[in-house]
């Protein structure tokens, strides 16, 4: 990881460890911009996004996403 040119590059390379070490089929990295403001569930970029098979990217619900800046913990589900 430590050779990623890019924030995408990183962000890739990190969903691949985690979808590999979870055995899970799809994942998401979602990034805020640093910008500095108040973190808010809109302004979240889909940073890297895995599918094993055609499913496409599904946006989060602005509740599970403010859940997650409020308590500034990361969500894993299976």
């Amino acid at each position: 990881m430590g050779t990623a040119d890019s924030i995408t590059v990183l962000a890739e390379k990190v969903l691949d460890t985690l979808l590999a070490a979870t055995s899970t089929d799809i994942g998401a990295i979602l990034l805020l911009p640093p910008d500095g403001r108040e973190p808010r569930a809109d302004q979240l970029q889909i940073a890297a996004f895995r599918s094993s098979g055609d499913m496409p990217y599904q946006r989060v619900s602005d509740f599970l996403s403010q859940t997650v800046l409020r308590e500034r913990e990361a969500v894993l589900a299976k």
